[in-house]
């Protein structure tokens, strides 16, 4: 409402400041508006008393031209003799060059025609009976006539009249001229504008001339004369005419005649300037006012934006909203106050939220505790109680406030079940802080029973007055319950200690026992009393202790929370006593370590069974051993009377057949020595073997007038040995293949051997290939007659493999054989 008030005061002086300087503005463009139409009007009546003049001034020099030709006629002798028989010629002559002469008469004064050259004879009587001649007869100079209606020719004409005088200047006789007005608007008019429109009217208001239509208004009354003051003879008029127009007319009478010339313009013509200034002035007036009053209305804004804020924020404060600020906007001024005015707030509420969190530090305090707080007066009367306080006493604090604190606050002895001291009264007497005994019961107002621990002290005030007394106490019921429970605990654990089946001992962090019970002390030979004056230090094997006191340093250390190992003991009678060792350390509740818990337990009789079967072990594998030995050396035997063999034999083919079977038993001896060196008999690493295998059969085999090199790529493969042997003799064969056939007349090359697992699946694939010459186009492994060929697919069906030969993709030169089996091995 505030803010509303404000914005509409300060708007409405605004409005009116603007109308203030707008409406001078206005007012000097009307009067600028109203000057220049009256410009407008005066140069309009101007323009039209103009026409009219110049209308007037060719119209009178017409009829002085007339006046002085009728004069020139008049004065001549023939005229002048009034001779109807001798009339002058001149005059036929001057009326066939002037077509616009209708008729030129002479009269006597008895209007009686003397001479008359006419299309049409006009009538004496009518002539001595029309006005026009009475009235020419009482002229005593030239005339005109007004608008007569000529029955002979059928048109409107205006008489003009001169008078004939004799020798003595007596009048004898009229010279009358008959002008056609039809064809003399048409000669007077010609160069007026079409738009105008100029009338001459006779003294009848008849009229004459018409510059527009004269056919039809020639000799009718002058429209323009309807309403108008007979006297007016000069001036100007707004008339709207027949054709609906409005004109701005100027009246001009011509001198002697009475004949009247009205000329008029178009006004929407004459004020068609003035119209064009207005509207554009009107606009750009407008659009200037529009544009201040809009530039006014963004100003006022501009200064009622900060004071509508600090309305709004006084009225938000006003409603409670405490928070509220006013924004730094507006001009320097207007900023200045919204900045002390927020720095006042600021100020309010620093001092409205230390008090307010006092307030609330003491209810939260007294809300979030543990404790039950109870609060007095000084005569012992409740003031607060937090939650805590209400659920053990029973009472809310609704129906506590005001009531004695020993009504609400009633305690016991717990042994005696007497009533105890009140507290208030101990703590107003004494004047310090008191305890109270730990066996305190409280009665609730349910009936129910806590046990409590509680303590009062008094309340001051700054002049060191007791005002009131604080009472804090806590349940510690459950305390009372838990320590019950823990002697129940600590006995039944005692009991189960000693009963343990099998040994148990506390050992402080120094290593000393601190418990022990008689199963650890009939599994060593000594007494309880014995054991709790020594240190596992004295009693363990010398061998293990080191590792007994790291791993318990570790645990201290909280590197580990236990740890299990067999270690030897000392028995008292001096053998050594195999024990599963585990030990867990007890620590505090702030994590402080108290002692270890070890269980030791008698494992002498399984150690002995595993120290048989580990001989039992070592006896197989040393027989193993000097199997593999004795038949690696056997095949070596062999392979050395089969080299003597060869070494005697002179036969190219035999020595080659003796060549085969050397590298083959080289295999097999090959795979036992390499079982012999590793002492593993139950698999064979197959890329040791073959690693081995290929580069002694490679060095054996490869021909010295010929560089071929050996490619391995071998991954780990673990085989049984009943797969080892027939891989190692696969290989073999197609090496020793390759060498002999693959590479003739010293060509050199590259053999590659691989041995991987295929992805995606679990078998292994073994390839040999070579660049050598390849193998013939019409090559089958079923068809050839070759023992090494024949065994390479036997050996192949023995590991039950698939058996593939070809060309590798890059070159088809190249001899390939891919073997691929899956390797079994035995389980452990």
């Amino acid at each position: 409402m505030a803010r509303s008030l404000v914005s509409d005061s300060i708007r409405t002086r605004i409005v009116l400041l603007v109308l203030a300087i707008a409406l001078p503005i206005l007012t000097m463009l009307i009067w600028f508006f109203i000057l220049d139409l009256r410009h407008t009007r005066e140069h309009a009546d101007a323009k039209v008393k103009l026409l009219a003049d110049n209308t007037a001034q060719i119209l009178n020099d017409y009829l002085l031209e007339r006046e002085r030709v009728l004069l020139s006629l008049a004065a001549r002798p023939m005229l002048r003799s009034m001779d109807a028989k001798h009339c002058d010629p001149i005059i036929s002559d001057y009326l066939a060059l002037n077509p616009s002469y209708s008729t030129l008469v002479v009269l006597d004064l008895n209007a009686h025609p003397i001479c008359s050259v006419s299309q049409y004879q006009p009538k004496t009587d009518s002539l001595a009976l029309s006005q026009f001649f009475s009235a020419a007869l009482r002229q005593e100079v030239f005339s005109a006539s007004a608008a007569i209606f000529e029955r002979g020719s059928g048109r409107w004409i205006s008489a003009l009249a001169q008078p004939i005088r004799n020798q003595s200047g007596s009048k004898i006789g009229l010279l009358r001229l008959a002008l056609d007005l039809q064809k003399l608007s048409d000669d007077v008019f010609r160069s007026v504008p079409n738009e105008a429109l100029v009338t001459v009217t006779d003294q009848d208001r008849l009229i004459l001339l018409r510059s527009q239509q004269a056919s039809s208004f020639i000799g009718k009354p002058s429209a323009t004369s309807a309403g108008l003051s007979v006297d007016m003879r000069e001036g100007f008029v707004s008339i709207k005419g027949l054709d609906g127009i409005n004109r701005r007319t100027a009246f001009v009478t011509l001198a002697g005649l009475n004949w009247r010339v009205s000329a008029g313009l178009p006004e929407h013509e004459l004020l068609a300037d003035f119209r064009r200034t207005l509207w554009r002035s009107l606009a750009v007036g407008i659009a200037t006012l529009g544009v201040a009053i809009a530039l006014a209305w963004r100003i006022g804004i501009a200064i009622i934006r900060p004071i509508s804020e600090l309305a709004t924020t006084v009225n938000r404060i006003s409603n409670g909203d405490r928070s509220a600020r006013t924004k730094l906007a507006g001009s320097s001024e207007v900023a200045m106050v919204g900045r002390e005015f927020n720095r006042m707030l600021d100020i309010f509420e620093q001092q409205a939220v230390a008090l307010k969190s006092g307030e609330q530090n003491l209810a939260i305090t007294l809300q979030s505790i543990g404790d039950a707080v109870i609060a007095t007066d000084a005569a012992g009367q409740i003031t607060r109680m937090n939650p805590t306080a209400e659920r053990l006493t029973g009472w809310p604090l609704s129906e506590a406030l005001g009531l004695p604190l020993s009504e609400v606050f009633q305690i016991i002895d717990a042994h005696t079940r007497l009533p105890g001291l009140p507290p208030v009264t101990r703590v107003m007497h004494s004047g310090a802080t008191i305890e109270m005994p730990e066996d305190t019961v409280l009665l609730a107002r349910d009936g129910r029973e806590y046990h409590i621990a509680d303590s009062a002290a008094p309340i001051r005030d700054r002049s060191e007055q007791i005002v009131g007394v604080v009472l804090v106490f806590s349940d510690i019921t459950e305390r009372h319950r838990i320590a019950a429970e823990k002697m129940l605990s600590v006995a039944q654990m005692e009991q189960a200690f000693d009963a343990s089946p099998i040994g148990m001992a506390l050992i402080s962090l120094d290593g000393h026992f601190l418990r022990v019970n008689p199963e650890l002390c009939q599994m060593l030979g000594w007494t309880v009393a014995d054991l709790l004056h020594c240190s596992i230090q004295s009693i363990a094997s010398p061998a293990d202790l080191a590792t007994d006191l790291q791993f318990m340093a570790d645990m201290v250390e909280g590197k580990r929370s236990s740890f299990q190992l067999e270690k030897r003991y000392l028995h008292k009678d001096g053998h050594e006593v195999w024990a599963q060792l585990n030990v867990s350390l007890v620590r505090e509740i702030n994590r402080t370590p108290i002692h270890f818990v070890a269980q030791i337990q008698n494992i002498s009789e399984r150690k002995q069974t595993q120290d048989a079967l580990q001989a039992s072990l070592a006896e197989k594998v040393g027989l193993l051993h000097e199997v593999h030995h004795r038949v690696k050396n056997n095949l070596q035997v062999i392979t050395s009377l089969l080299r003597l063999e060869r070494a005697r034999c002179t036969e190219a083919e035999t020595q080659t057949v003796l060549n085969d079977i050397i590298g083959r038993v080289r295999a097999m001896s090959l795979l036992h020595e390499s079982l012999y060196r590793s002492g593993i008999f139950a698999s064979v690493d197959l890329r040791n073997y073959l690693k081995e295998l290929c580069n002694q059969a490679f060095r054996a085999l490869a021909p010295k007038n010929a560089v071929i090199h050996l490619e391995l790529d071998l991954d780990s493969v673990k085989v049984s040995m009943d797969q080892a042997s027939p891989c190692g003799l696969l290989v073999n064969e197609l090496l020793s293949n390759s060498l002999k056939h693959g590479f003739p007349d010293g060509r050199n090359g590259l053999i590659r051997i691989r041995l991987q697992h295929l992805s995606g699946s679990q078998e292994i694939l073994l390839q040999v290939s070579d660049n050598g010459v390849g193998l013939p186009a019409d090559f089958d492994i079923k068809m050839n007659s070759s023992l090494g060929l024949q065994l390479v697919s036997d050996l192949t069906r023995q590991i039950k493999g698939r058996l593939e030969i070809g060309h590798s993709q890059e070159n088809r030169q190249t001899a390939l054989f891919s073997i691929s089996f899956t390797a079994d091995l035995p389980n452990s």
